[in-house]
């Protein structure tokens, strides 16, 4: 648009010019493009000193200046923006890695969380059997007073575990989606609300525990329907939710009883 705008007021003061130089009359004895103290400048000279030489050569220098400045800003926004994009793909290639940890870190945690539900039933029956050992007093006192502090010790544990799942859930759940996050806090929270109680007889009993390692089991399978190479959950189509699973496997299991007695 500058460059057009030049043109435009060069070619309207060249005409202007060269229309007043050809009207106008020299003497013989100058030249065109003379000059000394007896010869005045002809209009074509000021056109051609002034405004072609001096005007031209400082409308060149500013618009190559300008140019210049022009580049250079458009450099720097170049590397602005690529600075940006870098900015924004290690941001994704992070939450990728971060959302890779965090599921595999799950995994792991259910994991040790289905084998200390084992531990706590063990250490259930262990303590039972404390109650039906023949022994002195105080040898059997001793044993129960173990086997109830094995048992406490393995609920303290699962509940680390599962507080640990919670803050996981909390610190990555800017990268894990949505019915993972729910279905893993519903599973937490079913998990919390059971615990082991003593019976009438003094027995201890770790309620529903079978249904506890079938959400556990459920749980694990979503997880691990995870593709390191997509970053993503593939579809798992479930027949039945964990509480129908287990409810369904104790029919088949009675239905097989009743045919072998049969």
């Amino acid at each position: 648009m500058s460059v057009a705008v030049f043109v435009v007021l060069t070619s309207s003061v060249v005409s202007f010019h060269l229309a007043f130089a050809s009207s106008a009359e020299l003497p013989t004895e100058c030249g065109v493009f003379e000059y000394n103290e007896n010869c005045e400048l002809s209009p074509v000279a000021h056109l051609v000193y002034g405004d072609v030489v001096i005007a031209g050569g400082l409308s060149t220098f500013l618009a190559l200046l300008f140019h210049h400045f022009t580049h250079k800003n458009m450099l720097k926004i170049d590397g602005i923006i690529k600075r940006v994009d870098g900015i924004i793909q290690s941001q994704e290639e992070m939450r990728i890695r971060r959302k890779d940890y965090s599921v595999q870190h799950l995994k792991n945690l259910f994991q040790s969380l289905l084998f200390t539900t084992s531990i706590i039933r063990r250490s259930c029956s262990n303590y039972n059997l404390t109650l039906t050992v023949h022994a002195d007093p105080e040898k059997q006192q001793w044993l129960r007073s173990t086997s109830l502090s094995k048992l406490q010790s393995d609920q303290a544990v699962m509940a680390r575990l599962l507080q640990t799942i919670r803050n996981v859930l909390v610190s990555e759940s800017d990268v894990l989606e949505p019915d993972v996050i729910n279905q893993t806090e519903g599973v937490c929270t079913y998990l919390t609300a059971i615990s082991v109680e003593q019976k009438a007889d003094g027995t201890m009993q770790f309620q529903k525990y079978e249904v506890c390692r079938m959400k556990i089991q459920y749980l694990m399978e979503q997880l691990q329907a995870y593709s390191v190479e997509s970053h993503s959950f593939t579809e798992i189509m479930t027949q039945f939710t964990p509480l129908e699973r287990f409810k369904a496997s104790k029919n088949e299991a009675e239905s097989a009883i009743k045919g072998v007695k049969s």
